[in-house]
Formats: structure tokens, sequence, C-alpha cells
């Protein structure tokens, strides 16, 4: 004889209802480990039940509730909450996923590939005031901008630094 979901057999034989942990949507036992099934965005690995990438244990109701997303996995639902970061990103001191030079973060919490300025060599962004580095002949100053020295222009498409001729 076997007992239907949400009940298990005592010693006696009896079928006595079970409370599940609360990670567990069906099971046969009240421990996170007796997991039958699993409540949404969760899987069942043997017979316990965890959260799929971009989700985390709520501690109070078992659920998989929703990471911050710039997040792979999280242990809470704010940004610094983060265990693993998604590509293209590394973690903080704080638990903040930050994007790794070139890129930067989109509205999903994705970090994409950053064109840079025709100015800039490296950069946070695709502005001339957004520059890190400035290429070979370019100099950087204080607002993030790549500038030329004296004797020389910018070339706008290119973005290097070019010597004047005489009629400059």
């Amino acid at each position: 004889c076997m007992c239907q979901n949400g009940y298990t057999m005592d010693s006696n034989g009896f079928c006595q209802l079970v409370q599940c942990n609360n990670t567990c949507l069906t099971c046969n036992g009240s421990f996170a480990n007796n997991c039958s099934s699993c409540k949404q965005n969760a899987v069942l690995n043997g017979s316990q039940c965890f959260c799929n990438n971009f989700y985390y244990q709520n501690a109070l109701s078992g659920n998989c509730d929703l990471c911050h997303n710039s997040c792979l996995t999280c242990s809470g639902s704010l940004n610094n909450n983060c265990i693993q970061c998604k590509s293209n990103a590394f973690k903080n001191a704080n638990g903040e996923c930050i994007c790794n030079n070139g890129f930067n973060m989109n509205g999903n919490g994705d970090c994409v590939s950053i064109t840079c300025h025709p100015t800039c060599q490296t950069c946070f962004g695709s502005l001339s005031t957004n520059c890190l580095s400035c290429k070979s002949s370019g100099l950087l100053i204080g607002t993030n901008q790549c500038v030329c020295g004296t004797g020389l222009f910018m070339d706008n498409n290119t973005g290097f630094c070019l010597s004047c001729n005489n009629t400059c």
C-alpha cells in the first residue's frame, strides 16, 4: 500500500498527513530533503529543491524569488546580494556585479560591449567624454576627453592626432 502525495506512512502502516518543508510542492516527509516535486522556478535534485539561476530561496516562504537583474545567482533581491555574475562581469567586495572593461550594463543587467568614441582607446561609454585612455598620440584630460598636443590636430574619422601642415 502506498500513500498519496502529501501523506506518509507511519510505523503502524497508516497514511498520515505531512506538512511539507516550505521549499517543496509535494513531499514524502517534513524535511527539505523529502521533496517529491518543487515549486515554480526550482528544480528537484535528488529529493531536494534548488532554485534555478536568476532566483534565490526566500527563507520565509520557501519560494524562489527573482534576483537583482545583474546577478546570475544570489542570496537576496538586492544588487549587492550577488553570488555569481552574468557573462562579462565580476563581483566586487560589496557583492555587486560590475561589468568588465569594455562593457556597460544595459537595462536588463547584461554587460554588453561598448563602442568607444573614435578618440578613445578604452572607455566606459560611447561619448567623447567617456575615455579611460587615448590612442597613441592623444592626451587624456580631466574631463575624460582625449586632446592633441601643440602642433597636432584631431582627425575626426580616426581619432588620431596628426601633424599640422605649414598653413596651420
